[in-house]
């Protein structure tokens, strides 16, 4: 079996974790999303309901941390359709805020944050 320096492999694919860049989208995507993510927290300690809302991303970063050997094994590619993703996002929660539309305005977050993790990640990550 033949080995494969590092410096071989495709430009613009890596194995290593941009933390920086993680950290400067996670921040954006919490501030601009701040109004919205604070009513769902809300929503979610006042009605009984929706109280396992706090359980999901909790699970969900469980999970994630479970296979994090796996995840950060695939090499990462970026992939720009991921900021078309964010673009529309961002376009999705205006429209949604001025429409006082709560729904729409989380549905946008979700989209933004698999738009950031297909960017930074590439399809193999998404």
């Amino acid at each position: 079996m033949v080995s494969v320096p590092v410096a071989a492999t495709p430009s613009g694919v890596s194995n290593k974790v941009s933390w920086p860049h993680i950290a400067w989208f996670g921040s954006l995507l919490v501030l601009c999303y701040a109004p919205i993510l604070y009513r769902m927290g809300v929503q979610w300690a006042t009605d009984e309901n929706m109280g396992h809302g706090f359980f999901v991303p909790l699970l969900a970063g469980y999970i994630a941390w479970q296979r994090r050997d796996l995840l950060l094994a695939e090499p990462r590619t970026p992939n720009l359709w991921g900021l078309v993703l964010v673009a529309g996002g961002g376009l999705l929660s205006v429209a949604a805020t001025l429409g006082a539309e709560l729904f729409t305005a989380r549905l946008s977050f979700i989209i933004a944050l698999f738009g950031i993790v297909l960017y930074l990640g590439g399809t193999r990550c998404s």
